[in-house]
This record gives C-alpha cells, sequence and structure tokens, in this order.
C-alpha cells in the first residue's frame, strides 16, 4: 500500500494463508506445480515457512504479492508484470518486519541465478543463444518456451520491474505504477515508458551491470552458485 498508494485503495477484507507445518507437509498438499514452494490460488496463498533457510519466507512473500495484485489492486496483469511485481517485492529485504523495496535480498529468488545468467554484452548474439529475450516478446509472451527457461524467465521479469522503478534514479518508477494500474498493455508500455527498442538497450545495460554487482558480493563472500 506504501509503493502503490495513488493505484490502490486500502481494504479490510481479510486475506488467508495457509500455513503448513514443514516443507513435506507442503509437498503432501500441494495443489500447484511440483516444484513449487508455494502459490496463490484463489482467493488464499499456500505455503511453508523454511526453518534454515538463510531467508525462510521470500516464496511466501512473492505469492502474497499475487494475492495483493489480485485480491486488493483487482489487477489483471500479463506474466511479465504480475511475477515482475512479485519477484521485486519478493526479493527485497525484509528486516525487522519492514520490506525495503528495490534493496535485494541475494538469498532470493529469482535473483541467486543472476550471477549465471552470463549475458556477454551483445545483446544480438545473447537473444541469439537464448540467454537475453526481447523485451516485445517479454511483453506479449512471445519468447522461447518457458518450460525450457523458466529461471530465464523470472530473471528478466525481476529484471524488467527492478529497471522501471530504479533506473536512473527512478526515471520511470511513476509511469510505470500508471501502467500496472491500467494493465500493462504493450501500446501502454510504449506511450508511457518509451519505444520498446529504445527501452530494451538500456534495459539490457542495466542487467550488465547487476549481473556485475552480483557477482561481485559473491565472490567477496565466497559464495558458489
Amino acid at each position: 500500500m506504501s509503493l502503490f498508494a495513488d493505484q490502490v485503495a486500502p481494504s479490510t477484507t481479510p486475506l488467508t494463508l495457509v500455513l503448513y507445518r514443514d516443507a513435506d507437509e507442503f509437498a503432501r498438499n500441494n495443489r500447484s506445480r511440483p516444484w513449487a514452494e508455494a502459490y496463490y490460488l484463489r482467493p488464499a496463498c499456500y505455503a511453508y515457512y523454511g526453518v534454515g533457510s538463510a531467508n525462510p519466507h521470500h516464496w511466501m512473500l512473492h505469492e502474497a504479492v499475487h494475492q495483493l495484485n489480485t485480491e486488493v489492486a483487482g489487477w489483471r496483469l500479463p506474466a511479465w508484470a504480475n511475477e515482475g511485481v512479485a519477484g521485486y517485492l519478493g526479493a527485497s529485504w525484509l528486516e525487522n518486519g519492514v520490506l525495503t523495496p528495490g534493496k535485494s535480498d541475494p538469498d532470493t529468488y529469482p535473483i541467486w541465478w543472476l550471477s549465471r545468467m552470463k549475458l556477454t554484452g551483445s545483446l544480438e548474439a545473447d537473444v541469439g543463444a537464448v540467454r537475453f529475450i526481447r523485451l516485445r516478446d517479454l511483453l506479449e509472451s512471445s519468447g522461447p518456451d518457458i518450460n525450457q527457461h523458466v529461471n530465464l524467465y523470472y530473471l528478466h521479469y525481476w529484471g524488467l520491474t527492478h529497471f522501471l522503478f530504479h533506473y536512473e534514479n527512478g526515471r520511470y518508477a511513476a509511469a510505470y505504477k500508471q501502467l500496472l494500474a491500467r494493465g500493462a498493455s504493450t501500446s501502454d508500455f510504449e506511450r508511457l515508458i518509451g519505444p520498446i527498442e529504445t527501452i530494451e538497450k538500456a534495459w539490457y545495460a542495466y542487467l550488465l551491470d547487476a549481473i556485475t554487482t552480483m557477482q561481485a558480493y559473491e565472490a567477496e563472500n565466497g559464495i558458489e552458485r
């Protein structure tokens, strides 16, 4: 509500979380994909608390954002925007009960795969090697088979939302919020954000910088993925 105060009206309707004791109990009752660690199935979220994990709640938080998008905001968004906002907030730091949107926690999905994205600096070469998904293809769900490139898509979803909120000190943040409230169509994207080809180049460079930052963090902290 703090992030989208101008787009979403407050709600007093209770939201339901079905919380399982542990991963095994969750798996026995899973009605989503077999690999899911949490899921949102209207009107409730289903999850477990990951005891012993560096971040025991990010899957739960990700799915709760889907719940908020639908049950509170009333948004009907394409996958890139729906998963982008959920990935963006789900990967943000939660410290002392306070979420810091955009300050990314490296122990969260999908950004723990960021350093292995292996972009080369050549946008066209990376498109050809299916290391980078064209912006138009992402917006219109017309890219490579997501079932074969799940992590790649979720990195793109997260990366595009992070870019739209934070590029050049939030240059596109206000327009992105308007875009979400309007349903995030491709035509509105170009009208509110800019030409797809121009935005794509800036976003690609932004991802390169994000990868470098993550690689440096992992090297400094002795993290191998």
